[in-house]
């Protein structure tokens, strides 16, 4: 199958014009592939994936997180320009789908309410002070009341979260309304109070980020930027192989790392 028909089939899935403005998805590095036979959807480019890459004879890498997100003002010693070289140098193409994923119906944040079995979602679309229209926000509701506590326990259940994970709020307070945004959606937490949700779940969760939700009155749940978003590798795999059968070899990477420990 021909690079350019695969690209097509992924902006069937995901459209590029879904994404947010701040957004750089799309092509990262393109090689005129006539054939390609082997496709691997990686969350983000490491020298792991590239490596998983060149030994699997891979033609195109899918990503969440895009490889070139700034300009390049040089090509130099750094590793994002090293992985370039790495690439172009075994002609391998990338391709990222990043907030065009999380915004559509069944993309990254549906996925997750999902796995949580939440209900009534609803798909929150509005604009910031800039004007700036987002589509990333979901909003459900558990089947039934739980506690901060059980919802912190249940999340890492169904995300396998090993480690300790960070919470605001009470460990009994009640949740209902559930608020979600994988990655990085703290900026979210005044626009799920105004819709009365008990809880947002995301992640990179900062300190001031803490404090506006115990002043906004909602609580708060950190499940990690990588944990809420490596469900993109299983989630693209299977939109992708309704797409395009069995014509190309669609790999699912085994590197999908969280790049923190914990003591």
């Amino acid at each position: 199958m021909k690079l350019n028909h695969i690209i097509e089939q992924i902006e069937q899935i995901s459209p590029e014009v879904d994404a947010e403005n701040w957004d750089n998805g799309g092509i990262q590095i393109y090689m005129d592939h006539d054939d390609v036979t082997k496709v691997l959807i990686a969350l983000e480019i490491t020298d792991e994936v590239i490596k998983e890459a060149i030994q699997n004879n891979i033609h195109l890498i899918i990503t969440h997180h895009p490889l070139l997100f700034q300009p390049l003002q040089s090509i130099d010693e750094d590793w994002i320009s090293q992985s370039v070289v790495k690439l172009i140098q075994n002609k391998i193409a990338v391709y990222s789908s990043h907030t065009s994923f999380d915004a559509l119906s069944g993309g990254n944040n549906d996925y997750l309410a999902a796995l949580l079995e939440l209900r009534l979602i609803d798909k929150v679309e509005f604009r910031d002070d800039d004007s700036e229209k987002s589509r990333l926000l979901r909003i459900g509701e558990f089947s039934k009341t739980m506690t901060l506590e059980e919802a912190c326990i249940q999340l890492k259940e169904k995300l396998d979260i090993k480690h300790p994970m960070s919470y605001v709020g009470q460990k009994t307070t009640e949740i209902k309304r559930v608020a979600i945004c994988t990655g990085s959606g703290a900026d979210f937490i005044e626009e799920a109070s105004k819709k009365d949700c008990d809880l947002l779940i995301t992640g990179d969760v900062k300190y001031h980020d803490a404090q506006e939700a115990i002043q906004a009155g909602i609580a708060l749940i950190d499940g990690t930027h990588f944990h809420t978003e490596k469900i993109f590798i299983e989630n693209m795999y299977e939109k992708l192989i309704q797409k395009i059968g069995s014509e190309v070899i669609v790999l699912k990477s085994n590197c999908a790392v969280n790049p923190f420990q914990y003591i």
